[in-house]
This record gives structure tokens, C-alpha cells and sequence, in this order.
């Protein structure tokens, strides 16, 4: 592979965010895609969809620009997962074009290109999973390798309230913690029986509808409730995984928040980049959901 096609690469891959495991698959002659293009640990299957919106803000230095997206909670009999619904859509869209016959690689991600591009909010968080109390994050971070890290000490001391509030036609009433470096406000609804909510929080006595830190860096707010689909799994994914520790998870992402131009050698340790495409791979405003 020439040096500017593989710099090309390295930047687009930043800016977008593009599977490696699509992109490892354009070949030179375009291969037709197997149908175990994403491979997939299930874990439970979902019975309850809640939508979020999300807002959440990434340069400190400018609270007013907010970026919006769309996440998902999916509740099943034993685990839920929290991801951007772009994710799931994107996996979804991409193992259904590999099934079919005849397709080729540069058709599929032409076709989930644009849906990876709209994913805002990166790790996938499975609760309780591998047992009670424990939350399992997976998280593309090199665009080749999903980092996977199970995290034991998450404590929520929910302090409970009698202001009530109405959010989507439900009652709901507040309740606060506070949580690695930031201080929380949670809306809950007694009337919907499911202690879980959006990323790590649950733990209350019904489902959360809203909840945002005292600054408003990060709120989610449901914006949809149904039941799911027959077949709605929740799952891992299965391949490229690098088991770490969520410390080592979050000092990858500083660094590479930091120097961008590192993620060439975390790809390949052959890679020169060019001035040109350093002046590109700026330092970028980094303001994580888990400040401690």
C-alpha cells in the first residue's frame, strides 16, 4: 500500500471513525464480503427499547456548541446495553448487505458510510455483565481494534427526592448522585417498573427518563419507549478485541486526544506521516463523560 493512500487513510479513519474491518476488506480485486463480516457475541435479547437523546458538550472552552445524538437502551432478561443508535444501525445495515449474494465491499460501505459518521456517543456499555453489578465497555478507539475493559466499582448513591416533574406524560420524580467528577439530577418514573437507565445509571425505583450533570456537559433524555422487535439481540462484538483495563482505556483515548498523529503507530509502526497531514491532526477538545 502506497504511503499517501495509507496517510489518506489515517486521516479519514480519525475524522470518521470507518470500521478497519471494512476497510480491510477492499482489496484489490474486491472481494465479495463473507457473511461473518462482523462477528457477534450475543448475550441476551432485547425486550424493551428506550430511545435518548443526547447532548453533550466536547471543548469546555465553548459550552454553547452542543453536540446532539441519538442512544439507545436495550432491556433484556438478564443484561441491557447502552450504545448510539447509529452503531446498531450501522452493524445491522452492514451484516444484512453481507448476506447478500453478489455484493461487494466498496458497496457496502458506501452504504453504511454515512450512518457511521452520525455515531456521537462511542462505548457500548453492557450492565451486568459478566454478573450483577458489573458493566462491560467496548469501544473502537484505533479504528481496528474494539477496546474491551470490565468495570467492578461503579456506585451510584442515589440521594431521593419529592419534586416531581412531567416529562413525556409520565410523573416522575428526582433523584441526585454524584458520579466520577460530576454531579448528577435524574428524573425518574415510579410508573414504569425498570430500575435501568441511560449509560451506567440505574438503581432507582423505575425507569430514568432524564438525566444530566449540574453543568449540563451531558444529558439524556428519553425521547421513545417500545417493546422489541422479535429478534433484537444485545451483543459484543466478537473480533479485533483488545482486553485492557479502564484505566489504560482512558489513557489511550487522552493521548490520542492529545497527539491524534499517535493512532499511525498504534496502526502501524511503518507509517511516516507527512507535515501536511500532522498540521491536520490537531489537538483535540476532550471532555469524557467520567472525569476521575
Amino acid at each position: 500500500m502506497k504511503l499517501k493512500y495509507l496517510q489518506a487513510i489515517l486521516l479519514c479513519l480519525w475524522s470518521m471513525n470507518i470500521s478497519a474491518q471494512k476497510v480491510s476488506n477492499i482489496t484489490s480485486n474486491d472481494k465479495q464480503l463473507s457473511k461473518d463480516t462482523i462477528p457477534l457475541q450475543v448475550l441476551d435479547n432485547s425486550l424493551y427499547r428506550v430511545f435518548y437523546s443526547l447532548s453533550f458538550v466536547k471543548d469546555t472552552t465553548q459550552v454553547e456548541l452542543k453536540t446532539e445524538g441519538q442512544s439507545l437502551l436495550m432491556i433484556g432478561s438478564k443484561y441491557s446495553a447502552f450504545l448510539d443508535y447509529n452503531n446498531l444501525r450501522k452493524d445491522s445495515l452492514y451484516n444484512a448487505l453481507a448476506q447478500q449474494e453478489g455484493i461487494n465491499s466498496m458497496t457496502v460501505i458506501s452504504k453504511t458510510i454515512s450512518i457511521g459518521r452520525q455515531i456521537k456517543f462511542k462505548p457500548i456499555v453492557i450492565k451486568n455483565y459478566p454478573q450483577k453489578g458489573e458493566c462491560t465497555f467496548q469501544e473502537m478507539i484505533t479504528s481496528k481494534d474494539y477496546y474491551q475493559y470490565v468495570d467492578k466499582n461503579i456506585k451510584l448513591d442515589w440521594a431521593l427526592s419529592s419534586e416531581e416533574k412531567e416529562l413525556q406524560g409520565y410523573v416522575c420524580k428526582k433523584a441526585t448522585c454524584s458520579y466520577r467528577g460530576r454531579d448528577y439530577t435524574a428524573w425518574y418514573c415510579p410508573d414504569i417498573p425498570i430500575n435501568d437507565g441511560p449509560y451506567v445509571f440505574n438503581g432507582l425505583p423505575g425507569l430514568i427518563l432524564e438525566i444530566y450533570d449540574s453543568q449540563e456537559h451531558y444529558k439524556f433524555s428519553m425521547n421513545g419507549f417500545s417493546k422489541a422487535p422479535a429478534q433484537d439481540p444485545i451483543y459484543l462484538h466478537a473480533k479485533n478485541i483488545v482486553h485492557s483495563s479502564r484505566k489504560d482505556v482512558r489513557k489511550i483515548i487522552s493521548n490520542l486526544k492529545a497527539n491524534p498523529a499517535s493512532m499511525a503507530q498504534m496502526i502501524s509502526s511503518n507509517v511516516k506521516v507527512s507535515d501536511e497531514v500532522l498540521q491536520k491532526l490537531q489537538p483535540k477538545p476532550y471532555n469524557p463523560i467520567e472525569l476521575e
